[in-house]
């Protein structure tokens, strides 16, 4: 995921984000090159302490202020309402229950807050579809609990947040069933 084209498509989402920012699922700290002067300071949290070993190189680099926490996304520990955005690129995909994490964004965001969101998910394409859910168990085993075939437009769309704006289709190069992007930003208000 370190393509030109995935670092495009990082660029132009995370660029947008401003004030505290929380993102979820922060791994090797991919995106933390293309968080902008309107960002105070970004709170990364993810289960895999190798990924924030990783990360904390890349924090040391960064333009802005960093803190790394390990743990999952189902249950942040911070206060309610702590975040002007929450940024999410290619991380739902493998939570465990994603109707619990969109919930605790939810809850950590502040009122007219944005969540950030770039995920790979369920095709609208039946032929693709049908060849997401044969895919699915092998890249739960080999890529980190990895669900091609969840509707993440339709679960973002079912929560409390308000869906300012969505971008879905293939988004990057390569087979469908693993390109099949929704990019945008909902609010919470």
């Amino acid at each position: 995921m370190r393509g030109e084209k995935f670092q495009e498509l990082r660029r132009g989402l995370v660029g947008r984000a401003k004030g505290r920012v929380l993102e979820i699922g922060i791994g090797s700290g991919l995106n933390l090159p293309f968080y902008g002067c309107e960002v105070e300071t970004v709170t990364g949290i993810d289960p895999s302490e190798t990924g924030l070993v990783l990360a904390e190189k890349n924090a040391q680099i960064a333009p802005i202020n960093v803190d790394l926490i390990q743990g999952g996304a189902e249950q942040v520990p911070s206060s309610d309402a702590t975040y002007d955005t929450v940024v999410s690129t290619w991380t739902l995909c493998s939570v465990e229950n994603v109707d619990v994490v969109v919930a605790e964004i939810h809850r950590v965001l502040k009122p007219g807050g944005q969540f950030l969101f770039l995920e790979h998910g369920l095709a609208t394409d039946q032929a693709v579809a049908r060849w997401q859910h044969r895919l699915t168990p092998l890249m739960r085993k080999l890529a980190g609990g990895c669900h091609l075939n969840r509707p993440l437009d339709k679960q973002i769309a079912a929560s409390l947040l308000n869906i300012d704006r969505m971008e879905t289709g293939y988004l990057l190069p390569g087979p469908r069933p693993f390109v099949n992007n929704f990019m945008g930003s909902a609010l919470r208000s």
